[in-house]
């Protein structure tokens, strides 16, 4: 299932989620038939978003996402997001605060039309064919876990700079790959064909504990210089 807002083709701005839960729990994509709205049909990650898709003006903003909780978990491509999508505009920012726990695990999940698997995680991203600047991701928790190829991301894969990422955890383990060989992440990068910076990454952490595969990458493949890692 999921819980969005979004702006669609407007210059109007996205509106913001807010979720206060004891637990949550998020698990699983949504899956669409064939359609002109969705050629060929397929998945699409479950969660909850905010998002910019196909922005006509530079003013057009994203939604904040905010969500307070005290144990927070996402499996089988589950996602909590805050990105722009296509067109112009500013994608929002991603606030997540967890007082016990997060746990995200990527290990399976159904695949997107071009069969890759959706990947569970956090993102506020500048996706494919944007114009315009990333989201903030900001991530507070005691314990923060990233398994079987989750992802957190605040990358730039089009006209802009990437969003800033900052992770304040006791603990932070990214481990383990999932089906398709693709390692757990956490990711600030300009992609290959992206124009723009990359965001700045800051870790605030007592105990970093990366394996099997597990990254903390900020890195250019694009037009653009690489952000900072503190």
């Amino acid at each position: 299932g999921q819980i969005s807002t979004a702006t669609l083709g407007s210059v109007g701005n996205a509106g913001n989620l807010t979720i206060r839960a004891d637990e949550i729990d998020l698990s699983g994509a949504a899956t669409f038939p064939d359609s002109p709205s969705f050629p060929g049909g397929g998945s699409v990650s479950g969660g909850l978003s905010s998002a910019v898709i196909m922005g006509v003006s530079t003013e057009t903003m994203g939604g904040t996402v905010l969500i307070e909780t005290r144990r927070l978990s996402l499996q089988d491509s589950a996602s909590i997001t805050a990105s722009s999508a296509g067109g112009l505009g500013t994608a929002g920012s991603l606030i997540i605060r967890a007082i016990e726990s997060i746990q995200i695990d990527g290990q399976t999940g159904p695949r997107n039309n071009r069969g890759a698997i959706l990947s569970s995680g956090l993102f506020a991203e500048l996706q494919t064919a944007a114009q315009g600047v990333g989201g903030n991701l900001s991530v507070e928790t005691n314990r923060l876990r990233l398994l079987n190829g989750s992802v957190i991301s605040t990358a730039t894969f089009a006209e802009g700079d990437a969003g800033n990422l900052t992770i304040q955890a006791n603990y932070l383990e990214v481990s383990g790959i999932d089906a398709d060989g693709s390692s757990g992440l956490i990711d600030t990068s300009v992609g290959s064909n992206a124009v723009g910076d990359g965001g700045n990454l800051q870790l605030d952490v007592g105990r970093l504990r990366l394996e099997d595969g597990g990254r903390v990458i900020s890195d250019t493949a694009g037009q653009g210089s690489a952000g900072t890692i503190t």
